[in-house]
């Protein structure tokens, strides 16, 4: 099962699958977890949910396109990047980034995960 299918499950949504991916995804179809704003609200009441600070403070479109590949790669549980935030759905992958001041340079080279 995919992990778009196991959210949908959890946050026992009234829409339709593919509804729902439409709503709340950045990115439609396909597995990408990364969440767009209405998708972050409504989530963050359903599920729980971690905010580091990103220490750049960058504007999402400042922020190099190797982070935003990065972050798809490195994160089983939808995320959402705010203006100064990530918020994490993974209490583990939050705690990363919170050891590491919310550095993304610093995460990769302390993550345990193997990346694609």
């Amino acid at each position: 099962m995919s992990i778009r299918k196991e959210i949908y499950e959890e946050s026992k949504s009234k829409l339709s699958f593919e509804d729902f991916c439409h709503l709340y995804f950045f990115h439609p179809v396909g597995d990408a977890l990364r969440l767009n704003h209405e998708g972050f609200k409504a989530l963050k009441l359903r599920l729980p949910c971690y905010e580091v600070d990103v220490i750049e403070k960058l504007d999402k479109r400042k922020m190099p396109g190797k982070h935003f590949i990065f972050l798809a790669r490195f994160c089983r549980r939808p995320y959402y990047i705010g203006k100064n935030k990530i918020t994490f759905f993974d209490e583990e992958e939050a705690f990363i980034f919170k050891l590491c001041d919310g550095d993304i340079e610093n995460v990769k080279e302390v993550s345990p995960k193997k990346l694609k």
